[in-house]
């Protein structure tokens, strides 16, 4: 039995309420033209979150710290909403997460945001993805005042020359206003990477250094 034309709106009509829910429940601080009403980070802990940093802070902490972000699509899959909105629910929970790791006093934390695979992702995926890193970044860099007080810079590793050039351009625009030589803390977003890649990478610079005379083989 084929549902009813009707039926199928409805039924989308239902979709895009629970994400536009799910949208003002998970980010509050992302307006829905992608700019940040507040800056990324600059969120209060909850009670106790609090404490159990204060616990951890008797302990031996290291200096740098991964984060890989996983699940963003099976989280909006299992309640039946666009999965570019599981994107902004993992941005909303790494905030959480990153704003924990700075107050730890953690001077170097490394977010793993694209991986080398998901190019093979379908081309709505891939643009999905991309469009909600140029509004992080946008959004860093109209906030840029706020990391300059807190003494938080942002930087990117990884083969970025494979993204797009308008996501190069917005890259390099929140280095440039986010450097500071005596940062307290670095937050890098590393993509695309994977550790395959990377290797391969480095053999073929490695090569042209030699190549180049940069590097004698011995």
């Amino acid at each position: 039995m084929q549902p009813s034309p009707q039926a199928s709106d409805t039924n989308l009509m239902d979709i895009e309420e629970k994400s536009l829910q799910i949208f003002k429940t998970t980010a509050p601080f992302l307006r829905e033209d992608g700019v940040k009403e507040r800056p990324w980070l600059d969120v209060s802990l909850p009670w106790y979150a609090k404490v159990f940093l204060w616990l951890l802070s008797f302990a031996q902490l290291p200096s740098s710290l991964a984060l890989v972000p996983d699940g963003h699509r099976r989280w909006a899959k299992q309640r039946g909403a666009p999965l570019h909105l599981g994107h902004i629910k993992g941005s909303s929970l790494l905030e959480q997460v990153q704003a924990a790791v700075l107050a730890l006093g953690v001077r170097e934390s490394y977010v793993f945001t694209f991986s080398v695979r998901n190019f093979g992702r379908p081309e709505k995926q891939r643009v999905d993805l991309f469009n909600h890193m140029k509004r992080s970044f946008d959004s860093i860099c109209n906030n840029w005042e706020f990391y300059q007080k807190k003494e938080w810079s942002f930087r990117t590793r990884g083969d970025i020359e494979r993204f797009p050039k308008e996501l190069h351009k917005r890259a390099a625009k929140m280095e440039l206003l986010t450097h500071q030589t005596s940062a307290k803390s670095n937050i890098y977003s590393c993509g695309p990477y994977e550790s395959r890649h990377q290797i391969t990478r480095m053999a073929v610079t490695l090569c042209h250094a030699v190549r180049d005379g940069l590097l004698e083989p011995r």
